[in-house]
Formats: structure tokens, C-alpha cells, sequence
């Protein structure tokens, strides 16, 4: 298995889990809970990818654990406010919240952004899905082509202005690692997430960005935007006809995980129902439509495994934080 090198560490994460390298199974469990309503923490602005894909996951969770479960948008800091508030959430179970690999860990493995949490601040219930990210202009941009785009940077070094949903977001970071396959130098322009970021493409306010499959993929069908490069080892079956990064010369990938997790000392049985619940919400077929029509890949895997998840992308992270860092 490729260490990072030039790519990030997601890419064999996602190969993992397709290849069942994790559990996919919480063991059934008796306590009584929920008795009120359980509030989820979305560290993303609403209208965003993650956003849209916790509003659907909720509203079938609220059937599954007969209760109802509400959102709660705590954007900002690369998503570091929203997991800030969830670290120092009761344990109880009635506070949880959506956390991303790599974007979670980045923010508390730089210690220049002084996190109160780190992974052992959590305990992870499951995963909800997986995103690979998409090299993306708006449609009437003058790059056609990733070499079209390298060349016009390389003609106007830290000129032209690539967006992200997130300082040392994994959007950031991937492009960070195109940059450098290109050997470019852009002008990285931050935002709070994916909506903020897309109205500023559509806006012309920014020349690139590269943000995920279903962050996008709506204003691909109606051609507000278009896909340069998908940043994965394979073509995206919801972007047909874009070709992989790799298959143009440029060996990056990126990616995120995202999933559901509660504060540290949340009680086993608690957050086995929670897990178990995400589980039977992934049956339901009206989700898996909604899902699929909007990019989104679910797969599950929960408690322990999901941890290992972190720790692996956390292990294979930390060798290249400085050099990210330098990379501001």
C-alpha cells in the first residue's frame, strides 16, 4: 500500500473500507434511551454538502429511535468550533455531531490552532459516507483543463485564487498537494464551508476550488460549473466522463470520511443504539435514492473500527503536518 507521498492518506482509507477492511456491525443492546429529543452538531454552514446529506440522515434517524433529532449549525475554524462545542458537550448521548477525516484531525494535530480536543476527545458511533473532492472552475472560465489552469498559474505565481471550505480543511489540503504536483503557487482563499465557497465561484469571486461530489454536483447538471479532474484512483460514477487527476499526470488524491461521533465518555450502550440506529437509517430506500441522486457514497462502519479509521489517518497525517503548515 502508497504512503502519502504526494497524496492523501483518505484514498487508501476509502480503498479499505470498499474492501470491507473494517467491521460493519454494533452488537444489539438494551438501555433506556432516547427519552427526549438528541441534538446533532453540524460544524458546516447550512446549504453545504454535509449539511444536506445530516438533514436527510436525521430525519430518518428521528423515525428509527422514535425521537425527535435536531441540528444544530456550529460552522467556523475549519470546523473547529463545531467540535470544540461537541468535545464539551454532556456525555450523554443527547448531544452528538458530524466530524470528518482528515479535516477533524488536522485541526487538532497543528498546534498553532490550540484545539481543547484531540481523537481520544471522542467517541465515534459511525461513519455516514465518503466523499472524494473534484478539481472545479466556473463554467465560463477561461480553463477548459487542468493544463490550462497550471499554465495560467504558472505564468502569475500566487495569482490565481484557489477556494476551500476551511483553513487546513481537506479541500485545503488537497489542494496544497495539487499545487505542488503542479508546481504552482496559488492564492488560497478560505471559507466556512461548502456553500459560502461555491457562491463564491459562481460569484467569480475566486478562479478554483475543489470541494466534493455533492457539494458540486447540482450546478454540474445545470452547467454553472465544471469539473476539471476528480482527485481519486478512480472515475466517480456521478461525474461520468471526468477523468481522474491521475489519469492526467497528476498523482493527488482527496477525499473525506464523514461520520458521527459523541463526546468522550458517552456510555457503551448509548452509543451502540445511536450506531445501530445510522445503520438501519442507511436501509431505508428513500434515503439511499436521495443519497445517490445528490453524490453521496454511504457505507457504515462503527464504534471501535471507526476510531481505527482516525488513528490510521491521524499515524500517516502527523509526518506531513509541517510540511502542510509551511505550505500557508
Amino acid at each position: 500500500m502508497k504512503r502519502l507521498g504526494a497524496s492523501l492518506v483518505v484514498a487508501f482509507t476509502f480503498a479499505a473500507l470498499l474492501m470491507g477492511g473494517y467491521s460493519q456491525a454494533a452488537p444489539a443492546t438494551k438501555v433506556d434511551y432516547p427519552t427526549r429529543s438528541v441534538t446533532v452538531i453540524v460544524p458546516y454552514t447550512a446549504g453545504g454538502g454535509t449539511s444536506v446529506a445530516a438533514e436527510m440522515l436525521t430525519t430518518v434517524m428521528a423515525k428509527v429511535l422514535n425521537t425527535p433529532v435536531q441540528i444544530q449549525y456550529r460552522p467556523g475554524g475549519g470546523t473547529q468550533i463545531g467540535a470544540t462545542e461537541l468535545a464539551r458537550s454532556k456525555p450523554d448521548g443527547y448531544t452528538v455531531g458530524y466530524a470528518g477525516v482528515p479535516t477533524t484531525t488536522l485541526s487538532y494535530l497543528d498546534p498553532e490552532r490550540k484545539a481543547i480536543y484531540t481523537r481520544k476527545s471522542f467517541r465515534q458511533i459511525a461513519t455516514h459516507f465518503t466523499l472524494p473532492h473534484v478539481l472545479a472552475v466556473r463554467a465560463d472560465s477561461p480553463y477548459k483543463t487542468v493544463k490550462d489552469l497550471l499554465d495560467a498559474a504558472k505564468a502569475k505565481p500566487e495569482v490565481i485564487k484557489f477556494a476551500s471550505n476551511g483553513f487546513m480543511s481537506g479541500t485545503h489540503v488537497g489542494g496544497l498537494r495539487f499545487e505542488k504536483a503542479g508546481g504552482v503557487k496559488f492564492a488560497f482563499v478560505h471559507f466556512d464551508g461548502d456553500a459560502p465557497t461555491i457562491n463564491a465561484i459562481l460569484g467569480g469571486h475566486v478562479d478554483v476550488t475543489s470541494l466534493s461530489v455533492a457539494a458540486i454536483l447540482s450546478h454540474v447538471k445545470t452547467g454553472a460549473i465544471r469539473p476539471l479532474g476528480i482527485l481519486d484512483n478512480v472515475e466517480n460514477p456521478f461525474m461520468p466522463g471526468v477523468k481522474t487527476l491521475a489519469s492526467q499526470g497528476f498523482n493527488v488524491t482527496s477525499g473525506t470520511i464523514m461520520g458521527l461521533c459523541a463526546p468522550a465518555g458517552t456510555p457503551t450502550d448509548v452509543v451502540t443504539i445511536l450506531a445501530n440506529a445510522v445503520k438501519t437509517a442507511q436501509t431505508d430506500p428513500g434515503l439511499q435514492q436521495k443519497m445517490n441522486a445528490l453524490g453521496f457514497t454511504m457505507i457504515y462502519v462503527s464504534l471501535d473500527d471507526y476510531e481505527k479509521i482516525w488513528a490510521d489517518v491521524e499515524a500517516q497525517t502527523i509526518p506531513i503536518l509541517e510540511e502542510i503548515r509551511k505550505q500557508k
